[in-house]
């Protein structure tokens, strides 16, 4: 770590803190940072930045200056200046060792460190291509909040590392093969490894498209290492970020209890650290299933001030713009939504959560195409999508009145009275008595009592005709 008048960088979290908590920097930026800070008072030439933060890689000037320029909205004025005609320096306090300021353990965060990848294809000019997936890579985990990220070098470079992932490209005259491998940096063994294989068309969309798919499979595969590593753990012996991690794989569950479940580890998750608003962001998405699960508006309310209090605490948490938006679709219509998905997507514009959410969001707003185009990108970013990707891209099949499509998705998660209500739709509209008297008995067998008028007077729908077709539908399928 290294101390420079009030603010702390921490490499090996890749991180700057500020007299008013966390500083919000890109990976590009930080890497700016870094390098001007290990010369300071000296001038660094505008070469040597782009060769230490873009080896290999043709950039324009406007884009360093563009980080440059947030630097010096992110720190006190006059730390980093220009040296006109040479290039930059830092001029603030002189840097300190700021090693002995520990992170409190409550507050330590899971770190991956990302090791170059490597170029085995024969022609060596393709090695700014590797570099370009490593610094892609390390740039989408970063917008995953709940874990640290850090370049490596050839061998681990910090004793701080959880996980090393790894990999390699090889390049022919028509394709090109990604190779990446995610190791436990204790044990050294393999939690996840997997193989892509691309023609070969446009170099920078592929990179692209690869970064995306191994940045959104490793945060997946964590989550599942932590949660079930950590199941006999007792909650005082987690971090406040193992127990986020485990709420998250409780919460996959998609039935009450594993609701329950993972609230619990998000309540205990702020006791531990109440400054952490990943907690925030899983317990207000545990509040907004509430009304999902059993039409149970009090959860919507209360999801607000929590989605809320994890923006304040992170402003540029995707996540919590997303389940702030989810609740504004609700409270306030999707008009409201859209201004915190767009934050959401700003933040993290890859995330096949979000990019669903937002998919839902145009079907409410009736613009049917474009909910289309974003369900595609999140199956393009997480191929093995978990069942409610599915569930929300359903109701886009429900409004085109394809509704032998839509009904699997619905009966898929069989626990939830918003669920219920659309696949009963389906079934009234299908004509389907045997369906539609199954669908009541199991309805009946969870115990549960779901006021289903209450359901479908709150579902957002700009267009009334598509809502009145969906109480329709429901209102045939409860005389069959």
């Amino acid at each position: 770590m290294l101390q420079f008048g009030p603010y702390l960088l921490n490499f090996a979290e890749r991180s700057l803190s500020g007299p008013d908590g966390r500083v919000e920097l890109s990976a590009r930026a930080f890497d700016i940072l870094a390098l001007l800070l290990s010369k300071p008072d000296q001038v660094i030439s505008k070469s040597e930045i782009f060769d230490a933060v873009w080896p290999g890689r043709t950039v324009e000037e406007n884009t360093l200056q563009v980080h440059i320029s947030a630097l010096r909205k992110s720190l006190d004025t006059g730390m980093v200046v220009t040296v006109h005609g040479r290039g930059y320096k830092y001029a603030g306090p002189k840097p300190r060792d700021g090693a002995q300021v520990p992170v409190p353990e409550r507050n330590r965060r899971l770190v991956i460190e990302v090791l170059p990848f490597e170029n085995l294809s024969d022609d060596s000019d393709q090695q700014y291509f590797s570099d370009g997936v490593t610094s892609d890579i390390i740039d989408r985990l970063t917008r995953y909040r709940i874990f640290s990220v850090i370049a490596g070098r050839q061998q681990r470079a910090s004793n701080s590392t959880n996980y090393v992932l790894s990999g390699n490209v090889r390049k022919s005259s028509d394709r090109i093969r990604i190779s990446a491998r995610l190791s436990d940096a204790e044990t050294e063994s393999t939690v996840w490894s997997d193989r892509f294989d691309r023609p070969l068309a446009n170099l920078f969309a592929v990179q692209d498209e690869f970064a995306s798919v191994i940045a959104r499979a490793l945060v997946s595969r964590v989550e599942v290492k932590v949660a079930t590593r950590d199941q006999s753990a007792s909650p005082a012996q987690l971090s406040s970020y193992d127990l986020v991690l485990q709420g998250m794989w409780h919460f996959k569950g998609m039935t009450p209890t594993a609701f329950t479940r993972a609230a619990e580890c998000f309540k205990q998750a702020i006791l531990t650290n109440p400054e952490n608003a990943e907690a925030y962001r899983g317990l207000a998405i545990c509040e907004n299933n509430r009304w999902l699960f059993d039409f149970d508006w009090q959860g919507m309310i209360d999801c607000l001030p929590l989605a809320s209090r994890a923006i304040a605490l992170d402003p540029t948490s995707a996540g919590a713009h997303a389940v702030h938006g989810f609740c504004r679709m609700w409270l306030e219509g999707p008009d409201s939504a859209a201004q915190s998905y767009e934050k959401a997507l700003s933040f993290n514009p890859d995330d096949p959560h979000i990019l669903t959410e937002v998919g839902l969001l145009n079907v409410f707003k009736g613009e049917l195409a474009i909910a289309r185009g974003f369900f595609e990108r999140a199956l393009s970013q997480d191929p093995l999508q978990p069942i409610w990707y599915a569930e929300l891209a359903a109701v886009c099949d429900f409004v085109e009145g394809q509704y032998a499509k839509a009904l699997p998705a619905f009966i898929a998660i069989p626990d939830g009275a918003w669920d219920a209500m659309y696949a009963l739709s389906c079934l009234g509209h299908l004509g389907d008595a045997v369906g539609a008297r199954q669908l009541k008995a199991s309805m009946k067998a969870t115990g549960r009592v779901w006021d289903l008028e209450k359901g479908l007077r709150a579902e957002p729908y700009r267009d009334p005709a598509t809502k009145e077709r969906l109480s329709e539908g429901v209102r045939l399928a409860m005389k069959m």
